[in-house]
């Protein structure tokens, strides 16, 4: 779905401080993205971690900090503009718009693209998700929460980013419709899409996921590959709520 990325870092962040009203409640984030790949943080609640991801799409307010998309500086930008430079956002809980059908939906996703771009870029999002092509006259709101997650993941790659950004969304789904999503952001990653995303299940997102970020109280405390974080005792005891094994990444 992505065209071709250059090397080093997609997205870099450096002492990236943000939050809401006078006090910043993520502090001195600096994190370093590979492109193409997937990346979740974890954390007790109220560590940041929805904090974060706001930050980086512009939802929130930056105290102080940069954020590099592929080598040009976003922090400045309105989300839209964000958008429109790759990088996009779903946010936690239902997004799309239940009496319209899925594939209205998608064209609300493509709102802006040309008529014939919007059409291709639609059929693309059908190929890679059959069960959206299944339903395209069908409201959303009549979708089980793990096709509605899936539609609002296809609402904004429509649009082709470089990098997604999810958080929690798996929130409120089955033990089956967690499974299908995962194996939805794998899809999506293995399409080319870089991914950063924030979910409850820690085990599940853990087992797809390149690289591990754990936060406290708004800190990244620490980045190493899945199965090194929860081989950590110390961190899977306090930040991953169980006591885990390295067979779990």
């Amino acid at each position: 779905m992505n065209g071709a990325i250059a090397n080093g870092p997609i997205l870099s962040l450096r002492n990236l401080s943000a939050g809401y009203g006078d006090e910043p409640i993520v502090e001195d984030v600096s994190l370093d993205i590979e492109a193409r790949t997937i990346t979740t943080i974890v954390g007790s609640n109220g560590a940041g971690k929805s904090t974060l991801l706001k930050a980086l799409y512009g939802l929130n307010r930056r105290f102080a900090g940069t954020i590099m998309l592929q080598g040009q500086a976003i922090e400045e930008l309105s989300p839209i503009r964000r958008l429109e430079q790759g990088l996009a956002f779903v946010p936690q809980g239902r997004c799309n718009f239940p009496l319209m059908s899925v594939r209205e939906n998608l064209s609300l996703g493509a709102y802006g693209l040309a008529r014939e771009v919007a059409a291709r870029r639609l059929d693309g999002i059908f190929a890679l998700f059959p069960v959206l092509a299944a339903k395209p006259h069908v409201a959303a709101g009549n979708l089980s929460g793990g096709e509605q997650q899936i539609l609002e993941m296809a609402m904004v790659l429509v649009k082709e980013p470089r990098v997604l950004l999810l958080d929690e969304p798996s929130i409120g789904l089955s033990p089956k419709n967690l499974g299908i999503v995962l194996q939805v952001v794998r899809d999506i990653q293995n399409a080319g899409t870089t991914i950063i995303m924030v979910e409850q299940n820690v085990k599940g997102a853990l087992s797809i996921s390149d690289t591990a970020v754990v936060m406290e109280l708004g800190r990244v405390i620490a980045v190493d590959t899945p199965a090194r974080i929860i081989g950590d005792p110390t961190i899977s005891r306090a930040y991953l709520g169980r006591r885990a094994t390295a067979s779990d990444a």
